[in-house]
């Protein structure tokens, strides 16, 4: 018999002013276990978190924790209810202290109606200790590095009793020492049964940690599967809509998508997928390769490298 189903979507849809983001989605997260939502930017993962999350509310469909249907009015409600989301964007106050931040909002008091420090102290050391991470309770956010403030909020979310935590795009911002670290304190979290709902681009990475694969593209769910049924050109090929072809180059005509390794002076060994009748806009900070030349030209076309129009 499989885990348990810890959460379950149905037929969930959401719009905004000229865009349907989510179209029926059917979607589900197992107890105990690392879901990965996959897809292109603007292909409905980060609407459907923050419905789940209570942020946003959906226009139609229904959703159940533990087999239950519930109704998620705000974000404080699905923290009641054993939700907690880290955004892409951390939350938190530079200027506030390690245990300010992780009791913001549910500060403890004494009989007289006044912040009991001593008690913020004591709690924040013994979850500290819990989660063996050796910062000092009065040390402020802004002095710690992204990845110390990600684990203070996997902490804040376990001091909430979260039973299902959501992380959208963990690694975007970290090293890869950081990321392993962040790997490992998932796979304990999975231990203690809790489940995870991760977002992330980085193929390379999913395969090491999700058990099951959801891919969304344009608002809709167009596969979802155990890891082992699926591998990085797959699922490259759900999300672009198309067929990848193995190695560089591929069929230069239709709308399949084609891998090439571009090289140019200040560009090294860059892949690219891309597909016919759509732009695609390089991001990046100075120095990382978005500006240099015009065009890097590929067959008899050529693909633009200029500041994204967003």
């Amino acid at each position: 018999m499989g885990e348990p189903i810890k959460l379950r979507v149905s037929q969930i849809e959401k719009s905004f002013p000229g865009v349907k983001a989510l179209n029926k989605i059917d979607f589900s997260v197992k107890k105990g276990t690392v879901h990965v939502l996959c897809g292109e930017n603007g292909a409905g993962k980060s609407t459907l978190m923050k419905i789940i999350n209570g942020v946003y509310q959906p226009d139609a469909g229904e959703i159940y924790l533990d087999g239950k249907l519930v109704k998620i009015s705000s974000p404080l409600q699905a923290r009641q209810l054993g939700i907690s989301m880290i955004f892409q964007e951390l939350n938190y106050v530079a200027e506030m202290s390690v245990e300010e931040n992780l009791f913001l909002g549910r500060l403890p008091v004494n009989r007289l109606g006044k912040v009991n420090w001593k008690e913020v102290t004591r709690q924040t050391l013994q979850l500290l200790q819990a989660e063996q991470l050796p910062y000092d309770p009065k040390t402020l956010l802004k002095d710690l590095t992204v990845s110390d403030i990600q684990m203070l909020e996997i902490m804040k979310a376990v001091s909430n009793q979260a039973e299902l935590i959501i992380m959208d795009e963990p690694t975007s911002a970290i090293t890869q020492k950081e990321v392993d670290r962040l790997f490992a304190k998932i796979r304990e979290l999975k231990a203690r049964g809790v489940s995870i709902i991760y977002i992330s681009h980085k193929l390379d990475e999913i395969f090491q940690i999700a058990d099951e694969i959801t891919v969304f593209r344009d608002g809709t769910v167009v596969d979802s599967r155990p890891k082992e049924e699926l591998d990085i050109e797959t699922v490259i090929s759900l999300m672009v809509g198309g067929y990848v072809p193995e190695g560089e180059g591929g069929d230069r005509g239709g709308n399949s998508p084609s891998r090439w390794t571009i090289s140019q002076r200040g560009i090294s060994r860059c892949q690219l997928l891309c597909t016919e009748r759509r732009n695609h806009w390089f991001r990046g900070a100075d120095g990382s390769g978005t500006d240099r030349g015009d065009a890097i030209p590929v067959w008899s076309r050529s693909v633009n490298l200029r500041d994204d129009p967003d």
